[in-house]
């Protein structure tokens, strides 16, 4: 239904913005990529996500006080 995939895309696109590596989780989750795969703006988040330079997994706050 139009209104799922809207606000799926909706939640979605604020993970990116928060860091949310997108293009790993599609990989993991078939049924999310078959019902968004056609979608012009999941493509978009897809592009955002593996564009975006992130801090490799695991390095956000491991508790380390040193700069």
């Amino acid at each position: 239904q139009r209104g799922d995939k809207d606000r799926a895309l909706e939640l979605l696109g604020r993970a990116v913005r928060a860091g949310y590596r997108l293009h790993e989780g599609v990989a993991k989750d078939p049924e999310l990529t078959r019902s968004l795969v056609g979608e012009p703006q999941f493509q978009e988040l897809l592009k955002r996500s593996r564009e975006k330079k992130l801090p490799p997994r695991g390095t956000v706050g491991t508790g380390s006080s040193s700069p």
